[in-house]
């Protein structure tokens, strides 16, 4: 089917379903109706169709709500249409609504990347047996775990044997880099 460029074309037809036909052939569509009075503007009679359309910055509103989302748009007709001050007052909830869920998201995105963190860091603790949590709250001994570059370890670990305030137990040793738990004085730390 090839496109026919018109210049003047008239609608007629009941006004019940006019938005039946602008649904159908000018929402999504390459029909574009021209102002009449700019193509005709020595024909007397007519008058301009109001220009501004009061419902654009909610529908503004609603595309942005709809992106925010991800929610696909498209057409469907109202029952009962609201007013503007009704359309306003729920763009209002559900802008708000977003704000909280694009709070509690960010949230739990920074929780989980967090929690990632510290698996991975746990994982190299996986040779110790037993409840470490006791060992965080000793009065006079500070408990710690780590890694450090292997080079440093390998050439610091006789020295570290010979520390009488510092205990080094590693817990996986990498090419690169050697995880452990300590222990030290609370006093040395």
């Amino acid at each position: 089917m090839s496109v026919v460029p018109m210049n003047l074309l008239t609608i007629a037809g009941p006004l019940e379903q006019f938005d039946a036909v602008v649904a159908s052939c000018v929402i999504n569509q390459e029909f574009h109706p021209e102002n009449a009075l700019q193509l005709m503007r020595e024909v007397g009679g007519l008058r301009p169709f109001e220009l501004a359309n009061p419902y654009t910055a909610l529908l503004r509103r609603g595309e942005e709500a709809a992106a925010r989302a991800g929610i696909a748009l498209s057409y469907v007709p109202f029952d009962h249409p609201p007013s503007q001050e009704e359309a306003a007052a729920f763009f209002d909830r559900l802008e708000a609504e977003l704000d909280e869920l694009s709070r509690r998201r960010e949230a739990q995105l920074q929780l989980a990347g967090q929690s990632r963190s510290a698996a991975a860091q746990l994982e190299y603790l996986h040779g110790l047996s037993g409840d470490l949590a006791p060992l965080w709250d000793m009065a006079y001994v500070r408990f710690r775990y780590g890694h450090l570059p292997r080079e440093t370890y390998d050439s610091f670990r006789e020295a570290l044997m010979e520390e009488e305030d510092l205990f080094f137990f590693p817990t996986d040793l990498g090419a690169r880099r050697v995880y452990g738990v300590y222990f030290t004085t609370q006093a040395a730390h």
